[in-house]
């Protein structure tokens, strides 16, 4: 029964019905737009919320597009830094704002996502949207990127990874794959 059900199975119908669910009112829909997902499940796999807020500041001033943050109550702290780094009126705050039935809508009307290892870059990178994943040395890049058409990963190769530690206490490393990793 699961192969004859597997073999009846398209991706993209998938996809595209998931995108077509979501029910949100989004206000940049005809604008370009970035989506950031600044998450990362845990503090080991988290870029700096300043380089998150450099990152955003630019795409705004040198590439003139509108800033999207999406993520769940963990991200708030990334809020202050990306919103006081960019003009009023050029980003979505979503963090904590959106459900989870929403975001693949917002994620494809985007012209690039910007996010670490977390399910939300895995579903831009699915959905097509062309994405940069800015990944830490928790785990194995080879095994865990995103799969897509367009993703691109950005990552401070060391000796120690990867290192699969849950606790950023247990780095032994001073987190220098992702400190390391400049906005640039």
């Amino acid at each position: 029964h699961v192969v004859n059900t597997l073999k009846g199975f398209d991706s993209s119908d998938a996809t595209s019905a998931l995108i077509a669910s979501g029910s949100f009112d989004n206000p940049f829909v005809g604008s370009r737009y970035v989506v950031i997902a600044p998450g990362g499940g845990t503090l080991a796999k988290k870029w700096a919320p300043s380089k998150f807020a450099e990152l955003a500041r630019r795409l705004v001033s040198e590439d003139d597009l509108k800033i999207v943050v999406v993520g769940g109550n963990a991200e708030s702290e990334y809020r202050d830094a990306i919103f006081n780094a960019i003009p009023e009126g050029m980003g979505l705050d979503l963090i904590a704002n959106l459900p989870l039935v929403d975001l693949a809508s917002v994620i494809a009307n985007a012209q690039i996502f910007v996010g670490t290892d977390t399910g939300a870059t895995h579903l831009a990178a699915l959905i097509g949207v062309p994405t940069v994943v800015v990944f830490s040395g928790v785990a194995d890049h080879n095994i865990w990127r995103p799969m897509g058409r367009s993703v691109a990963v950005v990552r401070k190769p060391l000796a120690c990874s990867p290192c699969h530690i849950a606790r950023i206490e247990d780095c032994v490393a001073a987190h220098k794959c992702m400190v390391d990793i400049k906005v640039d």
